[in-house]
């Protein structure tokens, strides 16, 4: 086998099926640099927002640190009128995450909002996802776009623990390794730029041509080596080399998380600040540039940086998709079936998170206040004429708190500016 078919099948559809879970989980938390208070949350949710027909649908989740590993979760899916489409048991991985099985869309109730709900122990979490017709335009190039960057990070990945296997057998790394390896880096920053913009035959080209480098280090890495224990200079240098190992695996760490933020916002065409998203392409490609000519104390400086700005979007990407579900569920039909129900109490949740963080944000802000006090009043209606199956009262009761609490968020922010 060649190295460079033990590349491509070591990053083959087991590691993007992997991929694409861990990235959807960690943006349900923040990024591992941070501690998360959300840690001892239920939390679930989908793959993607939008399926298309004849796609099929995952749910995932994660499970509180301290649960009971003899518990199970239930998983069920319900179409836009509440029918049923799939209901699933699963036990929780190790580290506390959950996938279920693909559930096939094409077997419920066709397009429109469905409801998930999950059960662990006493604990129930909601989330939902729509069926539509428009989800899969563009889906091949997307598809093969976004396969070239996990297969190239993945790829890197391999090579970054090589190298650093190396370096702990206190064995030296060439001039030339180097240069090679930077090349390759360099490539692979290239590929997921031209990605990024859509632009597939350019990305495969490079994406060649960082597989090309990163084939020359593996060959390179199995010629004989020389022994640095005795060699100050040689251990400076092995030093630098590992530390440059280290921060480039670390930034394809969050060159994946800021994929998956970007893959997010695209697909459910989200309105987010492209600021954002400018500053951290351009910290991204800039940080690589320093690393490949050995600048490693701004490296470290930028990663530091780009780790905030990642959690940053990622926070606001969350509270785009929250307020869209919040949106669709009070400007959709009323109903007075249970699964209605579920979801406005579930949006009567989000509302009154909401409602106690601009409370702490409001200050001396006395109109602020009051119109989030309202809101809360509205909102402790609304659970009241859920639980009497009032759905209808409800919904227009937390239209109107939704309303006052973006007056309240609009005069904190004017008051804080």
């Amino acid at each position: 086998m060649s190295e460079r078919n033990y590349i491509v099948l070591r990053t083959g559809s087991t590691a993007n099926k992997k991929f694409v879970i861990v990235c959807v989980l960690s943006t349900l938390l923040v990024l591992p640099f941070y501690h998360s208070a959300n840690a001892e949350l239920f939390v679930v949710t989908t793959t993607k927002a939008i399926y298309a027909p004849e796609e099929k649908a995952t749910v995932l989740g994660i499970i509180p640190i301290d649960a009971a590993s003899s518990n199970q979760v239930e998983i069920k899916v319900t179409g836009p009128a509440g029918e049923p489409c799939s209901d699933q048991t699963i036990s929780p991985d190790r580290d506390n995450s959950f996938v279920s099985r693909p559930i096939p869309l094409d077997h419920c109730a066709g397009a429109g909002e469905y409801s998930v709900t999950a059960y662990y122990a006493n604990m129930t979490s909601y989330s939902s996802f729509i069926v539509s017709e428009a989800a899969g335009k563009n889906t091949a190039a997307q598809l093969e776009l976004s396969m070239i960057k996990n297969t190239l990070l993945n790829a890197q990945r391999i090579i970054n623990s090589k190298l650093q296997d190396r370096v702990n057998d206190n064995l030296t790394l060439s001039n030339e390794i180097i240069e090679i390896y930077t090349n390759g880096t360099s490539e692979v920053s290239l590929a997921i730029q031209a990605a990024q913009y859509g632009d597939v035959v350019l990305a495969r080209d490079h994406e060649v041509s960082a597989i090309e480098y990163f084939t020359s280090v593996l060959r390179s890495l199995s010629a004989p080596a020389a022994s640095a224990s005795n060699s100050t200079s040689l251990q400076a240098g092995e030093d630098l080399s590992a530390k440059i190992v280290n921060l480039n695996d670390d930034l394809s760490g969050l060159q994946q998380f800021y994929n998956r933020l970007v893959e997010i916002s695209r697909n459910n065409q989200l309105d987010t600040k492209t600021d954002q998203f400018n500053a951290i392409s351009t910290l991204l490609s800039n940080t690589r540039t320093l690393l490949s000519n050995g600048d490693v104390s701004t490296a470290e400086r930028n990663l530091t940086q780009m780790a905030q700005l990642i959690e940053a979007l990622r926070s606001d990407l969350i509270k785009t998709v929250e307020s869209q579900k919040i949106a669709a569920t009070l400007g959709g039909e009323s109903s007075s079936d249970r699964n209605y129900g579920k979801r406005l109490a579930h949006v009567a949740d989000k509302l009154q998170n909401d409602a106690n963080e601009l409370l702490d944000k409001s200050g001396n802000n006395s109109d602020a206040t009051a119109l989030i006090q309202a809101s809360l009043s509205l909102i402790n209606n609304a659970r009241t004429d859920i639980s009497n199956g009032h759905n209808a009262v409800a919904k227009q009761a937390l239209s109107q708190a939704m309303n006052l609490l973006s007056q309240a968020k609009h005069l904190i922010d004017k008051n804080q500016s």
